[in-house]
């Protein structure tokens, strides 16, 4: 679905299909998401389907697009690559164990974790491992590709640093319980949260906690870090907290469950709640607009996506 970020008008939706997870991503006059039966892309301006691509699973990571080409996990445990302007598949990996979190490319090498707790690197040209990493736990988030580390949770209730170069755990950092979300780099630090109701903040290069913020309820989505705050949900509400010191600056009440995580674009932060989407202030948590979306866009009739906005257009599943 498409809305003008003012007033949150709807311009156009697909709900031919099931969304699921999957946040939409805008290259250009194109906009592209998973579902549960495939890939699909749509013009940004009218939500004319372009093309779609059947995937052997679920396709519920936000697609990453690199030089024209698209690449995408699913359920099934396939990797594709797929180019953005008619929807050709250029190839497919086949992992076998299934994968939720997006993949990152970065230099021509492919990282991707799978629910076997196995984070992979992918040479994309050859589609060759170059080497794996195991977690103790099954790893749901994407990962973070920062200079030759790379940072990414795992459900053991850890956060990971990995040299790119050969895989090796150059250090780990631990909450009370699970990290399900992707961690989030800004500035030399790393933030994520955790099913322990905590927004936690690491020291990039040592992995030492810079400080932890509790909030009400458990937190399953990433942060986002725009200008001196750290913008977090957890179940109901929208929290914005002090980069530096983690301090509360505002918390807004949303009324519904969230997975999806916060986008912060034009001076709004925008979140999705159940069949809702929220545009609050930035800067004083005041409401922008909310605009209820009717119909089932996905499975269960809620957004369980983060928002994508891109000029002037904010694009939900």
């Amino acid at each position: 679905m498409a809305a003008n970020k003012r007033p949150g008008n709807i311009l156009w939706k697909s709900s031919k299909r099931r969304w699921e997870d999957s946040s939409p991503t805008v290259i250009g006059d194109t906009v592209i998401a998973g579902s549960k039966s495939g890939i699909y892309a749509f013009n940004v301006a009218d939500g004319t389907r372009r093309w779609q691509l059947q995937t052997d699973g679920a396709a519920t990571t936000a697609p990453m697009v690199v030089d024209g080409t698209a690449y995408m996990a699913d359920t099934s445990g396939s990797i594709y690559a797929v180019d953005l302007a008619d929807g050709t598949k250029q190839w497919q990996l086949d992992m076998d164990v299934a994968m939720h979190g997006s993949p990152t490319v970065v230099d021509d090498q492919l990282y991707v974790g799978d629910m076997d707790g196995v984070l992979h690197k992918v040479d994309v040209e050859t589609r060759e491992s170059q080497w794996e990493c195991e977690a103790e736990g099954a790893i749901n988030s994407s990962p973070v590709v920062v200079d030759e580390t790379v940072y990414v949770c795992a459900k053991d209730s850890t956060l990971y640093a990995i040299s790119t170069d050969d895989g090796t755990v150059e250090w780990t950092a631990s909450a009370a319980r699970s990290m399900n979300a992707s961690p989030t780099f800004y500035d030399d630090m790393v933030y994520v949260g955790s099913m322990d109701n905590e927004v936690h903040a690491f020291d990039a290069e040592t992995g030492e906690e810079q400080w932890a913020t509790g909030v009400r309820g458990t937190i399953q989505s990433t942060p986002t870090v725009a200008d001196e705050a750290v913008y977090a949900t957890s179940v109901r509400e929208l929290y914005a907290l002090d980069r530096d010191t983690g301090e509360k600056q505002w918390t807004y009440s949303l009324k519904g469950s969230v997975s999806g995580s916060p986008t912060v674009a034009g001076g709004n932060v925008y979140i999705g709640s159940e069949n809702t989407v929220f545009a609050i202030d930035a800067e004083s948590g005041e409401k922008a607009w909310v605009n209820r979306i009717g119909g089932r866009l996905t499975s269960t009739g809620k957004i369980k996506s983060s928002p994508t906005v891109a000029d002037g257009v904010v694009y939900v599943t």
